[in-house]
């Protein structure tokens, strides 16, 4: 396993990341099977709150990895030991102000028959979140270590207790209790594996002897970055956060289905947004960084493209020809196909926001996010009504389109030297004949192989996306080998 999984270190990160993501689509999935709409509505205060990740991934997580990697082994531990501190004080503050405040305006407003309910799905999902900020600020540790491969195999180890446990779920606890216990101790046993590696290697001591100051620049930087992160963060749930107060149980169960399971092209699009944050911040050279930027753009959009439009076509087909109406109860296929869409806009925008990130220019990405959470809190105050999944995808698909070209307009009136109007003419260009290309591919072979034979069809199709993700990927290699 040694050698065939984890090979090297970025091909680690992929298999564990892969693994993990497998291992909470399998919670997804029994979860909207066994719990049905009404009570896997009642998840979506947890995926929102999950998004506080964000915060810490593009603040604490990042410096981390940048200064570890430069750093002695003295140093590492009094850096880990100087953020240790803080992440526990953030989370006992978290704690209580979900406890506080959360449970008041979300949970009971939710779930206003049964007060029970709702503190133990505020005592369950705060726990849940507070662990997954230890599992990552650990694993961001490791990554900064240079022990990608050690990652690798604690996330393949830890998603493989995950699937265990939540099949002795079927098997025990049908219930919404029993499923988060089961998601909350998946977590745990995830967390104690990173706390003995960790401690292990860095033998740690948290004694306040050891002091560690930050420059001062970091302080501002970081500023910005928690502003911006906060304003992702609701930005990316404002769908949800008014259909929440708007539609019945059912409705929003089935649109935060949806949404999560789509929430994994950011497993894709992910990868090139780390790519490119970690490389742009050691560039300064612009013909590198446009350069740079564009082929990344064309990389992605060579897999993310086929696969939305392979969905937008055929996403009836493969629902009932699979049989997967027997397991999963989906009605509104119109929304799965207008989230689908608002997903790659949204994936796409990454790409532009680890450029502004790594460079530090947050002030107006920050704005324009609470410009649009502000008109969305108002539009969408009047035109999501009680079953109004519809009205809220479109908002989201909205709301995406709008925020890429609001930061492209700016980068290109900010940024001139790197987005050139040639520039944003060639992301135009390879979006439109990367999607020309598809439905040129996608349509013939629907029209003269699937009458022939179901399986054939499959078959091709699923030759045609290894084949495109192939291709999006040795693109990486090359460039990544320059």
């Amino acid at each position: 396993m040694n050698n065939f999984f984890f090979p090297n270190k970025i091909t680690s990160l992929i298999f564990g990341t892969f693994s993990n993501a497998l291992s909470i689509l399998f919670f997804i999935v029994i979860a909207f099977v066994f719990l049905g709409k009404e009570n896997f509505g009642y998840l979506t205060g947890l995926f929102i709150l999950e998004n506080i990740l964000i915060l810490f991934d593009l603040g604490i997580n990042y410096y981390i990895i940048k200064r570890l990697s430069l750093a002695n082994t003295i140093v590492k531990v009094k850096i880990i030991i100087f953020c240790i501190k803080r992440i526990i004080i953030f989370n006992i503050i978290f704690f209580f102000f979900n406890i506080i405040f959360i449970k008041f305006f979300f949970w009971d407003k939710i779930i206003n028959e049964n007060t029970n309910l709702s503190l133990f799905l505020t005592l369950v999902t705060t726990s849940v979140v507070i662990t997954r900020i230890f599992i990552n600020f650990f694993k961001t540790i490791l990554i900064g270590n240079n022990d990608q491969i050690m990652v690798g195999k604690l996330q393949f180890i830890s998603s493989f207790s995950k699937i265990i446990i939540f099949i002795s779920f079927l098997f025990f606890f049908q219930t919404i209790k029993g499923l988060l216990i089961a998601y909350y101790l998946g977590f745990l046993i995830e967390l104690l594996l990173y706390l003995q590696v960790i401690f292990k290697k860095f033998k740690i001591n948290l004694s306040f002897s050891k002091a560690y100051k930050l420059k001062k620049n970091y302080f501002t930087s970081f500023k910005n970055t928690l502003l911006f992160s906060l304003s992702l963060i609701v930005f990316l749930n404002i769908d949800r956060i008014l259909l929440s107060y708007k539609s019945s149980v059912d409705a929003i169960g089935e649109y935060n289905f949806i949404k999560t399971i789509l929430f994994g092209f950011y497993i894709i699009s992910g990868g090139y947004f780390y790519t490119l944050l970690t490389s742009l911040s050691r560039r300064s050279n612009n013909i590198f960084i446009e350069e740079k930027i564009i082929k990344n753009i064309k990389s992605l959009n060579k897999i993310l493209i086929f696969f939305v439009v392979l969905n937008l076509l055929y996403f009836e087909k493969f629902f009932y020809d699979l049989k997967i109406n027997l397991f999963i109860n989906i009605e509104n296929f119109l929304i799965f196909k207008i989230i689908l869409l608002a997903t790659y806009f949204s994936a796409l925008g990454q790409i532009f926001i680890s450029f502004q990130i790594a460079k530090s220019y947050l002030k107006i990405p920050t704005i324009i996010n609470c410009a649009i959470i502000i008109f969305s809190l108002i539009i969408g105050s009047l035109i999501i009504i009680p079953y109004g999944m519809k009205e809220a995808a479109f908002l989201y698909l909205f709301i995406n389109v709008l925020s890429l070209a609001l930061n492209v307009i700016f980068l290109n009136y900010r940024y001139k030297d790197i987005f050139t109007n040639i520039f944003i003419w060639t992301v135009i260009k390879n979006i439109f004949y990367n999607f020309t290309l598809a439905f040129f591919i996608l349509i013939p072979i629907n029209q003269i192989v699937y009458s022939f034979s179901k399986i054939i069809f499959y078959l091709i199709v699923t030759v045609l996306l290894f084949y495109f993700f192939y291709l999006s990927q040795r693109n990486i290699i090359l460039i990544d080998n320059k």
